[in-house]
């Protein structure tokens, strides 16, 4: 046999060499059994903390669905505060926290209100102590920041503009700090 012939058929049997593992890799893909999705993940919230997402220094309750919850939030005894929002967890329980939330202090001085619409970016801390993994428990720590836009109504007039303190802190970024508990 000449040596043109040897090398002929030598890639011959590699390129069929790789058709038989390309074939039985397509085999094996197609007769692969599809697994079930884990049932969709329903939580509950609470936590405490400073910022708008938490009534400045309040309480926010969260119901959640995968990556996705809404909040109320209650705080400052002396001053009522009101807000809600919506968070978007996009790595899951622990990762990056973009929430946009609004606040409404209902009465800031005698004739005064302020009204808050932020947008932060942070980082949610999850723990699972024990096991509180296996029932979907866990305690958070969050940190996060933003800019806010604010409408102020007080004895001289409305006024609006960007901070998260009103017009006596123009510029002035919305934070988040704060820890709790999911159900």
């Amino acid at each position: 046999m000449s040596r043109l012939a040897t090398l002929r058929w030598g890639a011959l049997g590699v390129r069929l060499g790789l058709l038989g593992c390309l074939g039985s890799s397509v085999t094996a893909w197609a007769t692969e059994v599809p697994r079930e999705e884990p049932p969709s993940r329903w939580g509950i919230g609470a936590g405490v903390g400073v910022g708008h997402a938490y009534g400045l220094l309040g309480v926010q309750l969260q119901v959640r669905r995968e990556q996705v919850a809404g909040f109320l939030t209650f705080g400052m005894p002396n001053v009522p505060v009101v807000g809600g929002g919506l968070r978007w967890y996009p790595s899951g329980d622990r990762g990056p926290v973009f929430s946009l939330h609004g606040t409404h202090l209902l009465e800031f001085e005698p004739s005064d209100s302020l009204t808050v619409l932020s947008l932060t970016v942070g980082w949610r801390f999850r723990w699972e102590p024990g096991d509180w993994k296996q029932k979907g428990h866990g305690i958070f720590a969050e940190v996060g920041a933003g800019p806010s836009f604010f409408w102020y109504r007080g004895e001289d007039g409305p006024s609006k503009g960007f901070g998260a303190l009103g017009p006596d802190s123009e510029g002035f970024p919305d934070l988040a700090l704060a820890v709790g508990v999911e159900w």
